[in-house]
């Protein structure tokens, strides 16, 4: 690979992580705003992960808080919307429909976790329980907001930890509250996603700073 390859390749791989990131902090921060006792306990939570010194303990937000865990799963779950191909190396009959060898099939993940089967008749709706009561479900073959196989997302571990570390932060630091009455923010379905759905709406807040902080 040569320079001008390599820089494309990043240039393409940090464009769409820092997307990604962005979108599922606007969908998890949409989530905690609209359920205020959902803040609360993230707040209480992850309290433990701030030290003394001013720093922060990511690895005790992403393997010690299995709330604040649940909400980013299911916030993937509800806004993951990628694409994934795979190549049919034989023919394979779903149903009454023959899928010939040699094809590229094309799937999005958004409908396997809509899945009423796996993950309940509230499927539809958030439920920040969901992967709390039942943490397996993040590794059905239904679940799929990284892609798989030789196209799982690498950087999810990343994505992670920045997420959940801009939540804490932001809750610790701030108060928010809807500025005036509003509804959940829509997503914007119409319109094809390589990774995380985009919000139609904005969202107009008021924000204090903690005393405690």
């Amino acid at each position: 690979m040569n320079s001008r390859q390599s820089f494309s390749w990043l240039t393409w791989y940090l464009i769409r992580i820092t997307t990604n990131t962005s979108k599922v902090g606007y969908w998890i921060f949409s989530h905690l705003i609209f359920q205020p006792e959902l803040a609360d306990m993230v707040r209480n939570e992850t309290a433990p992960a701030f030290r003394s010194d001013g720093s922060i303990d990511t690895e005790y937000l992403v393997k010690e808080c299995p709330h604040l865990n649940s909400i980013w799963l299911e916030t993937l779950r509800l806004s993951a919307s990628s694409t994934a191909v795979r190549y049919i190396v034989e023919d394979t009959r779903i149903g009454d429909t023959v899928l010939p060898k040699g094809n590229a099939l094309m799937y999005s993940a958004r409908q396997l976790h809509l899945d009423n089967s796996i993950f309940g008749e509230n499927h539809n709706e958030f439920d920040h329980m969901r992967f709390y009561n039942r943490p397996n479900l993040q590794r059905n073959p239904n679940y799929r907001p990284f892609g798989g196989g030789d196209t799982l997302c690498p950087g999810r571990h990343l994505a992670k930890h920045v997420v959940l570390t801009f939540v804490a932060l932001s809750l610790r630091r701030y108060n928010f509250s809807l500025a005036f009455p509003q509804s959940f923010p829509r997503y914007e379905e119409c319109k094809p996603a390589i990774g995380i759905i985009s919000g139609c709406d904005d969202l107009f807040l008021t924000v204090e700073q903690r005393d405690s902080c």
